[in-house]
């Protein structure tokens, strides 16, 4: 039995550390390519498709890319959490996929409304969402 769990355990981990390398070492050429856009519309303004495909690739296919890995890491938390007692984790592995874990849930739903939970930290998130999509909206606006 011990022997399913450690392999459970290393197939989730492993799934996730590819999948976490493979986002880390695309992200650059995302970026980039996000950035390059507004120059790529104004020179491709006629050619809806082409448009179309770009915002794709650029918007749409990052997000699946980003949702994978939160699977991926759910994934990997919920398998450590069932086995952290029974198996002996490596400290490394242990400390990395504890700090995977949440600290905090943002909202609660009472009565069918999302209520803030912590406002202050949620704050601190939403500057930082705010001022990603500031500097984005400026860079199109040029």
């Amino acid at each position: 039995m011990k022997e399913i769990l450690q392999n459970n355990f290393e197939v989730a981990y492993k799934e996730f550390k590819e999948y976490e390398t493979f986002l880390k070492n695309a992200a650059p050429k995302i970026k980039e390519s996000r950035e390059q856009f507004v120059q790529f519309s104004q020179e491709n303004n006629d050619n809806t498709a082409l448009l179309t495909e770009r915002l794709f690739e650029d918007q749409v296919i990052p997000t699946y890319y980003q949702n994978d890995l939160l699977k991926l890491q759910n994934k990997v938390i919920t398998v450590f959490e069932t086995v952290k007692d029974v198996l002996e984790i490596p400290a490394e592995i242990k400390t990395e996929v504890e700090a995977l874990i949440p600290p905090k849930q943002m909202y609660k739903i009472t009565a069918g409304t999302a209520e803030e939970i912590d406002p202050e930290h949620n704050s601190k998130i939403k500057e930082e969402a705010k001022k990603y999509y500031q500097e984005m909206l400026e860079k199109m606006m040029k």
